[in-house]
């Protein structure tokens, strides 16, 4: 069987398959609460049935979730995506339960749990997770999708697919029969690592051959493709904390639920844009937390690295990562919540000129792809780092409300992996008029992440009470942010 080179995983994708460790599992994930009557049986039980045949009438528009990785010989080259011949929804699709009534507690608990779990690499690498036995008659929906598989914007995009906009949508038809693709012999996949490694030959040499001829335009080249990580090293080494210490396999999740609408009319007061007003509470919160715990706040700065999506157009609904990052200093040691905002607010019209987006773009269109073996190396390399003492990434969601089998989606709360030394991450999702963050922490290193949801929203509410003021007192208090004359990036809210 031959293989497409839509079946390869892009260098960058493989990168998360590499990187991956017994304790720093790499899959994306997020929780919900979910209305709960339109998807029980008369008996009052959740109808498995009509959710597996909601789930498998979907999956034509996603075949990546009936296939898995399958590695070349010896290690070579990137991997492929090939038919699971097994495949059963059963396995991926799954139901549990709390002790009635469950409480937002007890469903964080279970979320922590199922997050700390890794992915069978031998199956299509998701699963979702049905939780029965919610307050108010509700139902909660875990789901994680290994990051090989999405990034957050691609990973909205296929809840949008699964999931309808209408309420009254028809009811999922019996599934189409599915027949797998044969996988690739050995001979097809040894034969694929050695063209991989063919192709990356002849890419070195051609590089090598257009120094020799133009070495002014290799250099330029370069320097327009990794300018943006040079804002990355500028930085320097990121200050000791306690989110950068070694972390293991467990997990905790929090989440803090906030007003979009007073988001927006925090922004439209401050200026800027909602990614700027979301970093500005997470500033806050994280300072508070620091206090809570006793930590040096006065002057500290934290690397923050903020994922930032460079899907086109035409790569909506599309799996796979299109994303780059940008750097930039957190200014948690600011005490002002208005003088936080401004300061977020000028250093990410900074950032966004060092913007990394073709870097993204050279190492996920390598020709071939760089070897597997160097691929490890790379992947390694780049969690060993000391620039970073946080990620925080926000993806904009459906602001029209979701619904599954009828039931709606209440809210959302996105969670990203935790690279092996930093033990707080955090996730911004908007969806149907609120902004959720999303915690997930080291179980042992961050034990009281309640406490830093809790920090997170009263950051939200000092800033929302602050810029109440009358204008007069925030213009003596507050200069306004220095134009750049940047344009808005597409996507930007």
């Amino acid at each position: 069987m031959p293989i497409a080179a839509a079946d390869r995983l892009s260098s960058l994708d493989a990168m998360f398959l590499h990187v991956e460790t017994l304790s720093s599992p790499m899959h994306v994930g997020m929780v919900c609460r979910i209305e709960g009557a339109p998807l029980r049986k008369r008996n009052g039980a959740l109808d498995r049935e009509r959710l597996y045949r909601q789930t498998l009438s979907r999956l034509d528009k996603a075949p990546r979730f009936r296939q898995r990785v399958l590695w070349p010989p010896f290690g070579q080259g990137r991997p492929i995506w090939v038919d699971d011949e097994h495949f059963n929804i059963a396995y991926h699709v799954r139901f549990t339960g709390l002790p009635r009534p469950g409480g937002a507690s007890e469903l964080k608990l279970l979320a922590g749990r199922v997050l700390s779990q890794n992915l069978d690499r031998s199956r299509p690498l998701w699963e979702m997770y049905w939780v029965d036995g919610l307050e108010n008659d509700e139902v909660g929906l875990i789901w994680k999708v290994h990051h090989c598989m999405v990034d957050g914007v691609s990973g909205i995009e296929v809840a949008t697919l699964l999931f309808d906009f209408d309420p009254h949508a028809k009811p999922a038809p019996p599934p189409k029969p599915w027949k797998p693709r044969p996988s690739p012999n050995v001979g097809a996949l040894l034969g694929n690592a050695l063209a991989e490694g063919a192709a990356l030959s002849r890419r070195w040499f051609s590089e090598a051959r257009s120094v020799l001829v133009n070495p002014e335009g290799l250099a330029k080249r370069l320097r327009e493709d990794f300018s943006g990580f040079g804002s990355w090293l500028g930085k320097g080494l990121a200050p000791r904390t306690i989110f950068n210490v070694a972390i293991g396999p467990h997990r905790r999740v929090d989440w803090a639920m906030l007003d979009l609408a007073e988001v927006k009319r925090i922004k439209n007061a401050l200026g800027g844009t909602i990614n700027d007003v979301a970093l500005a509470v997470v500033a806050g919160g994280v300072r508070r937390f620091l206090s809570h715990r006793g930590e040096q706040v006065s002057g500290v700065e934290l690397h923050v690295g903020i994922p930032v999506s460079v899907r086109r157009a035409d790569e909506k609904q599309t799996l796979g990562n299109r994303v780059s990052a940008i750097a930039m200093h957190l200014p948690v040691g600011e005490p002002d919540p208005l003088v936080r905002h401004r300061l977020i607010r000028e250093r990410t019209e900074v950032a966004k000129h060092g913007f990394a987006a073709s870097a993204a773009e050279t190492l996920t269109n390598l020709p071939g792809g760089p070897p597997g073996t160097l691929l490890q190396q790379v992947a390694r390399m780049q969690w060993a780092q000391r620039v970073l003492n946080l990620v925080v990434t926000n993806v904009p969601g459906p602001q029209t409300p979701l619904y599954v089998a009828g039931a709606r989606l209440l809210d959302i709360a996105p969670f990203l992996p935790l690279g092996p030394n930093v033990a707080l991450g955090i996730a911004v999702l908007s969806y149907a008029g609120q902004l959720g963050i999303g915690l997930i922490a080291d179980y042992d290193v961050l034990h009281d992440v309640d406490v830093m949801a809790r920090a997170m929203r009263e950051s939200f509410d000092e800033l929302s009470r602050t810029v109440g003021k009358p204008k007069s007192q925030r213009r003596a208090k507050v200069p306004p942010a220095r134009a750049t004359g940047a344009p808005k990036k597409r996507g930007e809210r």
